[in-house]
């Protein structure tokens, strides 16, 4: 061995040699941001569908669905014009197929909330 080299173990030809580790940095995948704050897409349509659920749990099944179905048009609108890093957890498929079938539940979900009649 030569003493550039010496501190690098000898690789037999034909053979890669190992990378070195790199440590994983959480932001790349998230656009920049840590944790949960990556993540306020879906903290945002939570939210907002979680009230939904709330209004309807108080006795407004008409008015808690059609907050639920906004909720679902904010994620198909999210969705549709944040970039597949920024989207976090609400890019499951394509961004075609995720839009496509969050504003079908959502137009399902109002649909439902207009056509079932009030209690008598």
């Amino acid at each position: 061995m030569s003493g550039r080299h010496a501190s690098r173990p000898e690789v037999p030809p034909g053979e890669a040699r190992p990378r070195p580790a790199v440590p994983a940095d959480p932001r790349e995948s998230s656009g920049g941001l840590p944790g949960l704050a990556a993540e306020w897409p879906l903290l945002a349509v939570a939210t907002v569908c979680g009230a939904g659920l709330i209004v309807v749990l108080s006795h407004h099944f008409r008015r808690g669905t059609v907050l639920f179905a906004g909720g679902l048009f904010l994620a198909a609108g999210l969705r549709a014009v944040l970039p597949p890093t920024a989207a976090g957890l609400l890019a499951v498929r394509g961004r075609i197929v995720d839009v496509l079938t969050l504003s079908a539940l959502a137009l399902g979900v109002l649909f439902t909330a207009l056509v079932v009649p009030p209690p008598s």
